[in-house]
């Protein structure tokens, strides 16, 4: 036999499970952002106010560094 209300319950639930990963996950997402900002700022510092050269361009295709690129920006 179903049983409606309960599984309202269950979709609720899950829901809420749901709600709190993402949570969650936002929160050590934002930790994250203000760490890479606390890292810039202290490069742009030891660099005199900015930080030199685009990051972006040092990684290869695969997704992993190259590792000239990570050499400047050292």
């Amino acid at each position: 036999m179903e049983n409606p209300e309960r599984d309202v319950e269950r979709a609720q639930e899950a829901m809420d499970d749901s709600i709190r990963r993402l949570e969650h996950e936002r929160d050590r997402l934002e930790q994250d952002i203000d760490e890479s900002r606390k890292e810039l700022h202290h490069m742009e510092e030891a660099t005199g106010g900015e930080v030199a050269g685009d990051w972006r361009d040092t990684d290869d295709a695969s997704g992993g560094e190259d590792p000239e690129g990570a050499a400047k920006r050292e």
